[in-house]
């Protein structure tokens, strides 16, 4: 099934003299939901998208949660780092914190996040009022709240 999938999306991509991303989308998210083990061949159809129509944000941000869901988490953080010039740099934090706390780098989830928050919070009221900026700060303060303590053989014991 997946070659005929793949396939089709290749030939509809081929004819058409500027596709969208959701073309390339599309074909990723169907290679994936085969299963696994064509992940790879997945992320490369991502990237033929991001060689024509550039480091598109969309396409990264998928190729970010595949590369963290095939746990190649150094990977996603490049990636991460390619378009962070066009996110918010909270939004950007955010997303650094959750990709190196699923790597089990949790200190440095930890200050990625506790940055994210940061910024969020130097914010005026009228920015932090939004109803976007209030769910972000509540994700972040419930990631925070449910780290580990910090382990380091630095840390204060109790």
């Amino acid at each position: 099934m997946h070659r005929s999938v793949k396939g089709y999306y290749t030939r509809v991509i081929a004819s058409l003299s500027q596709p969208t991303p959701e073309y390339y989308l599309e074909r990723a998210k169907a290679l994936e939901a085969v299963g696994e083990t064509h992940i790879g061949e997945a992320l490369r159809g991502i990237d033929e998208g991001i060689d024509k129509l550039g480091p598109l944000v969309t396409l990264q941000l998928y190729a970010i949660d595949l590369e963290v869901n095939r746990q190649h988490f150094n990977a996603a953080l490049e990636r991460l780092d390619v378009i962070a010039p066009w996110l918010r740099p909270e939004r950007h934090l955010q997303r650094r914190g959750e990709v190196l706390l699923r790597a089990g780098r949790v200190e440095e989830a930890r200050i990625s996040l506790s940055e994210a928050l940061a910024l969020l919070e130097s914010h005026s009221q009228s920015q932090r009022g939004t109803p976007s900026s209030r769910a972000l700060e509540a994700h972040l303060r419930s990631i925070i709240h449910e780290l580990p303590l910090d382990q380091s053989p630095l840390a204060p014991k109790n």
